[in-house]
């Protein structure tokens, strides 16, 4: 940090964020370096082939590897790096599918509660079973719904019976039934078990040593390793995950009967379950890491590769009884770990955080981030991407893995990973732009050390012992508080370290209140602990408040008091001890709601402080702080995705300040507002925009750096004098073509006179109101084959349009190709179209065997807008006028690609300055005034000064704006365009 000299150029290979690249359907030689060089030129630092199980080639075969050998050497060519991706959860992985089905042991297993009874007396009681099922059957007394644990006795189930019969001895007895079934993912197809070591020794014997056989030359410098998704196997929807051999590993390790103790997974027992249910989840995912995860992370190491790990995540389709990702972080050997982040940066965030600090202060490993995935499945955008990684540098530094990379285009796969911005998106070309920004964040990043004041207790270990397969409710309410509290504390502009109970208890309380870890992984020490849901914690813990206490330290815990521990459960002494902390007078211990932390948190000395220009607190403002030789760093984000924030910034006083915009790649000097002991700073940040602050007793802005001269320095901005607000009144051109999906359709079978053969008749219709100039049907995906299917609209017999440089369709044609794909049939209808109802036939015969059917709407392309009408959407004249709102609410709700919006302006009479800015926008915004060019603008702050465009009488502005790929693919009208007002602002 003493010289940024070298910041702005080409960045290290290890900053760079790596793609993962799913091969879906036909892959082949030409197309795949054209992807992969692509790849490559938007700066990405390797990539990761993802086989999938449609996959043609099919995954090792031959054909497979050649491909496969193509990509290192052209990796090897470009200095950038290749790994391996393979995913046990989802039907991408088809390595284990011959193996899993002829082996049960490498299945991966639950236990289902199937039956509960509770018997009135002595009676008999007949159960019906699957004869091809295994099942456990445990007794035990029962009285007020409460097990007693230590009467709990298994009994044998027969097997292969379709009954069973259980004669119970009394009143208040409970027979408890458990299922043995087999997991399995979307398709159908079994998930391998990761608690088998049997598992890991077929992945490495079948898979990696043949890699390593055909490719060891390129090992390690160009194939570094492996990324590997966990097989999602988790607690819910009335399961465990299970495995016969763990019952003799935890009588090895607890000197305990494992099936004993399954009753306190499922029921409130006498004996207290919480501390039951932690340790057996724990140790499932620890075996489960032990057995598949960390043989494989031997074997890489044995080769100098590397293995990356994704922790088991939710299930698709994912279930409200199911647990969330990041409950129980791994405590083996693994090198770089992350989870999936399926539910998104900003909803994850508190889990994120807790595996980046877990990662950093307890086992020294990389974390991995990954972007571009959703569980909702929305098109990613270089704007949504680049929110996500501002997101991720609060967590400090990381791996950035942009996930969604598809070699064929595919609507099936939008389940687990939406569509990036992949080669047939709008803002391809600028996937560049956010490849370098994720890269230079990650550098600046690399060497700092965090200064944080605020621990909080990670509620992981108290939300475990209290979930039940079963019920989830008190689990899903303890993670929406943990992710409030989490948020709210951001809001303070305090660093917050989420910490497990065994850091926690490894940390030194200091005479002064404060306490830490003497490892000096975290500069400094805590200031206060917060307990964000700790209903139950340890005794070593509760030990430690009480210490915490006695030397004046601070504690808060929010939304309820601890009352009782894991091993005692809820019991009123242990009430009475926090009731002691509360009122001590000692320290500071209290008891507030969510929405009270800002005012109940004490004065707690922050390295960087935030305040509006009001003098009010900033709460959508987070900043994080960093240090190392002699300089500080300061992040400061806006989290506001609508609105601007004017603020003072406060940090500790130094010589020299530097302004480090990454996304702009500027560097400016800094001359703060001065006083005894700190300088402050007034700013401008816009919406989702992040800066960072450098600080040094030295100048660290190179000799010779030539500034941007038309860079909005938000620190240097004058007092605006008033905003102009454009009128919500828009000329708007679709500058792509619209869509309209044709979903009804009826379908008719008959036989072919010729060939005896099956025929299948699809049909469906669409209105128009007003002809179009160009129309085409479109069918894209595993749709009809164009040599077995028929296609007619209004009974004229339309062929397949053959691209050609002469042809005038031809700049259409490639339009929709660049959408769906060079497979996807286009017909050029234009001339059969009629106004009022068209109708639209399929006709497949086939002779040997079935015919083939339409999976996925075919759709009506060109340039039209799409109105109500009798029926459902119409065909209507183009719309000329649009809101700031979103095109699909003018006629355009399926439109992919770019609209143009224009308006005329007046400028007042005085005036030293204009800039010209947009709230908010679905995409890349082009802006012309008055014929001028003034580029393209990816992400916020979307703002540039137009004062020399701008001429003493009306003006023109034009803007383009682009939206996702969802409109079209998704079929499912998201805000496109212009989403919220433009302005000018006056200075």
């Amino acid at each position: 940090m003493k010289n940024l000299k070298s910041l702005f150029s080409t960045p290290k290979r290890q900053s760079q964020p790596w793609a993962i690249w799913t091969w879906n359907m036909s892959v082949n030689l030409p197309e795949m370096e054209r992807q992969l060089n692509d790849l490559i030129s938007k700066g990405f630092g390797g990539i990761a082939v993802r086989p999938g199980r449609d996959m043609s080639p099919a995954y090792t075969s031959e054909e497979f590897f050649d491909l496969f050998e193509q990509v290192l050497k052209i990796a090897q060519q470009n200095k950038v790096g290749i790994r391996l991706a393979d995913d046990f959860s989802m039907p991408w992985n088809n390595v284990f599918e011959t193996i899993t089905n002829q082996s049960k042991k490498l299945r991966s297993q639950c236990l289902v509660k199937e039956k509960e009874i509770i018997s009135k007396g002595e009676e008999e009681h007949v159960i019906e079973l699957d004869c091809e099922s295994e099942y456990i059957a445990l007794v035990m007394g029962i009285s007020n719904s409460v097990v007693a644990l230590e009467e709990a006795r298994q009994i044998s189930v027969p097997k292969g019976q379709s009954e069973f019969v259980w004669k119970s001895a009394g009143e208040d007895q409970c027979l408890l039934l458990l299922r043995k079934s087999y997991a399995h993912n979307l398709t159908g197809g079994f998930i391998p078990n990761p608690l088998n070591t049997k598992t890991a020794q077929l992945y490495i014997s079948n898979v990696l040593d043949v890699f390593h056989d055909r490719f060891s030359k390129y090992m390690p410098g160009t194939f570094e390793g492996f990324i590997n998704e966990m097989p999602a196997c988790k607690p819910g929807s009335s399961s465990i995950p299970w495995d016969d051999d763990l019952v003799v590993k935890y009588r090895a390790k607890y000197k305990k009967d494992l099936i004993k103790l399954l009753p306190a997974i499922f029921f409130q027992t006498n004996t207290p379950c919480n501390r039951i249910r932690t340790q057996v989840y724990a140790f499932i995912f620890g075996s489960m890491y032990e057995k598949f995860a960390l043989p494989l992370e031997n074997w890489a190491k044995k080769y100098r590769l590397s293995q990356w790990v994704f922790v088991p995540e939710t299930g698709i389709p994912r279930t409200d009884e199911m647990l969330s990702d990041m409950y129980i972080p791994t405590e083996t050997g693994l090198g770089a770990v992350g989870f999936q982040n399926i539910n998104g940066a900003e909803e994850n965030y508190a889990l994120l955080r807790t595996m980046a600090d877990t990662n950093t202060n307890e086992f020294r490993r990389e974390t991995l981030t990954v972007i571009g995935r959703n569980s909702s499945g929305h098109g990613a955008t270089v704007q949504s991407l680049k929110k996500e990684i501002d997101q991720s540098l609060l967590n400090g530094p990381s791996t950035i893995i942009m996930d969604g990379f598809f070699f064929n285009y595919d609507q099936r796969n939008y389940m687990k990973t939406p569509h990036n911005v992949g080669w047939y998106s709008t803002e391809w070309e600028y996937l560049r732009y956010v490849c370098d920004y994720s890269a230079h964040t990650q550098e600046i990043l690399a060497e700092m050390q965090s200064c944080r004041q605020i621990a909080v207790l990670s509620p992981c270990t108290s939300i475990l012992s209290q979930f039940s397969p079963e019920d989830s409710q008190t689990a899903h309410e303890g993670l929406a508080q943990f992710r409030a509290a989490v948020d709210q504390l951001m809001s303070l502009n305090a660093d917050v370290d989420i910490i497990t109970e065994e850091l926690l208890l490894s940390c030194t309380v200091r005479q002064n209140g404060e306490f830490g870890t003497n490892d000096r992984i975290r500069k400094g020490n805590y200031s206060m602990l917060v307990l964000p849901y700790a209903p139950l914690i340890s005794r070593s813990v509760l030990v430690f408040l009480e210490k915490l206490i006695a030397k004046q330290g601070s504690i808060l815990f929010i939304g309820q008091k601890t009352e009782g521990t894991y091993l005692d459960g809820f019991c009123s002494s242990i009430q009475a001890r926090i009731e002691k902390l509360l009122s001590s007078k000692k320290g500071f211990a209290r008891v507030v709601e969510v929405n009270e932390i800002m005012e109940a948190v004490p004065e707690i000395k922050t390295d960087i402080s935030v305040v509006s220009s009001s003098g009010k607190p900033c709460p959508d403002i987070h900043t994080s702080a960093y240090l190392n030789e002699g300089a500080k760093l300061y992040v400061i984000s806006n989290r506001n995705a609508d609105q601007e924030q004017m603020c003072t910034v406060e940090v500790a006083k130094e010589k020299n300040f530097t302004l480090i915009d990454c996304a702009a790649r500027e560097l400016r000097e800094l001359s703060p507002e001065e006083s005894d002991n700190s300088c402050s700073f007034d700013l401008i940040i816009a919406p989702n925009q992040t800066l960072f602050i450098a600080s040094s007793s030295s100048n660290m802005i190179p000799q010779g750096y030539k500034q941007n001269d038309s860079y909005i320095d938000p620190f240097a901005l004058p007092q605006r004098s008033y905003r102009m607000v454009m009128k919500d009144a828009w000329m708007f051109r679709a500058k792509s073509m619209n869509a309209l999906p044709l979903a009804n359709w009826t379908t008719r079978m008959g036989l072919s006179r010729e060939t005896g053969g099956v025929i299948h008749y699809h049909e469906s219709i669409f209105e128009v109101r007003s002809l179009p100039e160009n129309c085409f049907l479109v069918t894209a995906g595993p749709n009809p084959d164009t040599n077995t299917a028929e296609v007619s609209v209004n009974g004229a017999k339309k062929e397949t349009v053959a691209l050609s440089p002469e042809d005038q369709n031809s700049p259409h044609v490639r339009e929709i190709r660049k959408l769906f794909g060079e497979k996807a049939a286009v017909y050029d209808i234009a001339e059969v179209v009629v106004k009022g109802f068209n109708r639209v036939s399929f006709r497949m015969s086939s002779v040997m065997s079935e015919p083939q059917s339409i999976l996925y709407p075919p759709l009506v392309m060109g340039h039209f807008a799409i109105a109500k009408g009798s029926q459902g959407w119409a065909l209507d004249k183009e719309s000329d006028a649009a809101g700031q709102d979103s095109w699909a609410k003018h006629g355009y709700p399926y439109l992919t690609g770019m609209g143009e919006y224009s308006q005329s302006f007046e400028i007042p009479n005085e005036y030293k300055k204009l800039i010209l800015r947009f709230s908010k926008v679905s995409g890349t915004v082009y802006a012309k005034v008055n014929g001028r060019d003034f580029g393209a603008f990816h992400w916020q702050p979307m703002e540039v000064d137009i004062t020399s465009a701008c001429e003493p009488k009306r003006n023109e502005l034009e803007i383009r704006v682009v939206n996702s790929l969802d409109n079209v693919l998704r079929m499912n009208g998201r805000p496109s365009g212009l989403m919220g007002e433009v302005f000018i602002d006056v200075y």
